[in-house]
């Protein structure tokens, strides 16, 4: 998902190598809830999966973007940020979907509740990586569903970079 937003955020860029590199930010961006961190709790879907701590964390970035506008023409400006933070906080439904029966808890440490909200055909892989069908159907339900979303992106910037300007039409 982060690679699609991404894609709907990026501009012109001419080379592959910054364009890849921006993509490969915006994933990495949306997987920071599953980093493997000291005390990020991720095993329990709760520090690491918290909207006020995750939002707490962006607010904090967003107050040293504004201080110092240098960081802020680094990282593409307010523009990038937002769509930045979107890849980030889209992790945190995105888990919700998965019915591993955990759930998110969304809003510790203020409340217990955990976000569940399963599809059924999300499912997550327990124990590691093995090449079994069950692995097999996982990856491949993934690839459509992200990979669709991934090509309807690039289809819409697509069509947005190449829309012709159209000439309005002089009546006599």
């Amino acid at each position: 998902m982060g690679m699609s937003i991404g894609v709907l955020c990026m501009g012109r860029l001419r080379s592959w190598r910054r364009r890849a590199a921006f993509l490969a930010v915006f994933v990495f961006l949306a997987n920071i809830p599953d980093l493997q961190l000291p005390n990020w709790g991720h095993d329990r879907y709760r520090v690491s999966h918290s909207l006020f701590v995750n939002l707490a964390i962006i607010v904090g970035l967003a107050v040293v973007i504004g201080l110092w506008p240098r960081v802020r023409r680094a990282i593409g400006g307010w523009r990038v940020f937002a769509f930045g933070s979107a890849a980030w906080l889209s992790h945190l439904l995105l888990d919700s979907f998965y019915n591993h029966g955990k759930g998110l808890a969304i809003y510790w440490p203020i409340s217990r509740a955990r976000l569940v909200l399963p599809m059924p055909w999300f499912s997550v892989l327990h124990g590691g990586w093995s090449f079994d069908l069950n692995t097999l159907r996982i990856i491949g339900i993934e690839v459509i569903f992200y990979g669709g979303i991934l090509a309807m992106c690039l289809v819409g910037r697509w069509c947005y970079f190449n829309r012709r300007r159209s000439t309005p039409i002089a009546l006599h």
